[in-house]
């Protein structure tokens, strides 16, 4: 059975805690296909925000206009009012099929993967698209012609 280290981002980017919406907004950008930043106080662990969490929270801000000054106020607010607190975890040992069960039914879409205390790696539901699924199905396709897409 496979574990969550032989799936797992390893050193995920991550983000201060004391960071602002802007900057994570910056990095999220920057970084190209993060949806997920893990939330650090120097080495520990403190929550998680999202690209969702994100999009919400400046999308419904950014129709508003008072001169910028509500939006920059709410830009310039710590990532640590927005982020999620009390984070669902796993270790690099567990198995997928863990890491698939927390996902359906905490109905979130990454885990940060924790070993000896530390962060080291960040699995989402992606992740597990492309190494299970996504080659299932090409491999289908490749089998059976007529399956492919048009």
């Amino acid at each position: 059975m496979k574990k969550i280290k032989d799936v797992m981002t390893d050193r995920p980017i991550v983000i201060n805690s004391n960071a602002t919406v802007l900057e994570a907004l910056k990095l999220m950008s920057s970084a190209g296909e993060i949806r997920h930043l893990p939330v650090m106080d120097g080495q520990q662990l403190v929550g998680i925000v999202t690209s969702r969490d994100l999009k919400s929270y400046v999308g419904h801000w950014s129709s508003m206009s008072i001169d910028g000054l509500l939006k920059k106020e709410r830009l310039d607010r710590p990532i640590s009012r927005l982020m999620t607190r009390n984070v669902t975890t796993v270790s690099p040992e567990d198995s997928v099929v863990k890491a698939t069960k927390l996902f359906g039914s905490k109905k979130i879409g990454a885990l940060p993967v924790i070993e000896d205390g530390k962060l080291v790696g960040i699995i989402s539901y992606v992740d597990l698209l492309n190494r299970f699924i996504v080659p299932s199905i090409l491999e289908t396709q490749e089998k059976n012609p007529e399956t492919k897409e048009g």
